[in-house]
């Protein structure tokens, strides 16, 4: 249920056994710098709790992925969609990753892969992301992944989209 995969990733819903990496990730200022305030181990251990408690019960307005690698089955990060206006068919995307794995090409495969569920698994219509606008790495990542610039900036932010073809 809700997952699925790409050329070199398996990608599926955040389960109680990705925990220490959830939190790693969240509580890691290098990690964060760009993304969130970097949140404590009792803050991302209670957002954590809340997620599943949501899944638990079928509420998936915010939807958060694993991402393993397939060739070893390592960790590389996590992905998101959230779905502030569901009724609407509009998400917004997120995605982290560990700091292995940067420049490999792991942002875009995992974001071209939640790409093609959201609209082909979720119906959307819209995804968007939003990224400050001097934070390049992620801006790269969007293009490549087929994101268009909205607008101009609000807030030190930029905002991507997508539409389904």
């Amino acid at each position: 249920m809700h997952e699925f995969e790409t050329e070199n990733l398996f990608i599926r819903l955040l389960e109680e056994k990705d925990r220490k990496h959830f939190i790693a990730l969240y509580t890691n200022p290098k990690i964060m710098k760009n993304i969130a305030q970097t949140l404590t181990i009792q803050q991302a251990n209670n957002m954590f709790d809340a997620i599943l408690h949501k899944y638990l019960s079928n509420n998936y307005e915010m939807m958060i992925w694993v991402i393993y690698r397939k060739e070893d089955r390592q960790f590389s990060g996590i992905e998101s969609l959230s779905f502030q206006s569901f009724k609407d068919k509009k998400a917004e995307a997120g995605l982290i990753l560990d700091r292995l794995s940067h420049g490999k090409g792991t942002a875009v495969e995992a974001l071209v892969g939640l790409i093609e569920y959201g609209f082909s698994h979720l119906n959307l219509n819209l995804i968007y992301a939003r990224c400050g606008e001097k934070n390049y790495a992620p801006q790269r990542v969007l293009r490549r992944s087929g994101f268009t610039k909205l607008g101009s900036v609000i807030d030190g932010t930029f905002t991507y989209a997508i539409h389904k073809k």
